[in-house]
């Protein structure tokens, strides 16, 4: 059988699109590799993945794209981003609001919550199984409370009551935050039953 040395018009065809494909991503890639700076910003609105940035620095705003599992920020959020040579711009990861710590953290309800709306969350409780149970959502738990890291804010919900006197004023002369929100049950005379309706709802 002769040797074909004519391509055909859709043998072309193909080609072609292959090549175009090749110089897109190379194209697509060269831009990845030619982002600015990290840059801070603050998200002003958002559109599925999009979302406009008021630069910190210039006080500029640009479009810009969210990275894969980011997580879901929203307008008011302090981000960080970096801009392609087209000025837009591909938002890396989302800024800590603050260090939370919620001292006596069971499976880490709290935890979870607070870390879903940017908060560095943490937690510490007493029980093995309840540690365990929060590290399997991946939560940032432990049984030892680290007083050398400073806090915003540290809750601590139907715990205090369960301390010795002489632990919790241990525990509050070494706790480093300025902001503590805490729930102690009580009861009304004569009452056996010390709890509150709300912590029974917990």
């Amino acid at each position: 059988m002769a040797k074909r040395d004519k391509l055909t018009q859709k043998q072309k065809r193909q080609i072609q699109k292959t090549r175009q494909r090749k110089t897109n991503k190379n194209s697509h890639s060269q831009q990845l590799g030619q982002l600015g700076a990290q840059t801070k910003g603050l998200m002003v609105s958002r559109y599925g993945e999009q979302a406009d940035v008021l630069c910190l620095d210039s006080g500029e705003t640009y479009r810009c794209f969210l990275r894969q599992n980011l997580g879901a920020p929203v307008p008011g959020d302090t981000l960080i981003f970096r801009l392609d040579p087209n000025n837009i711009g591909i938002i890396e990861a989302i800024e800590p609001k603050g260090m939370v710590l919620d001292f006596g953290c069971s499976v880490g309800y709290l935890v979870e919550y607070f870390s879903s709306q940017g908060y560095d969350a943490r937690g510490v409780d007493i029980s093995d199984w309840a540690v365990e149970q929060a590290k399997e959502k991946g939560l940032n738990v432990s049984k030892t409370l680290d007083i050398s890291m400073e806090y915003d804010i540290v809750t601590a919900l139907d715990v205090f009551e369960h301390m010795e006197i002489d632990d919790l004023s241990e525990l509050l002369a070494n706790l480093k935050t300025n902001t503590i929100v805490f729930r102690v049950p009580i009861c009304l005379d004569g009452e056996d039953d010390y709890h509150l309706e709300v912590s029974r709802n917990d």
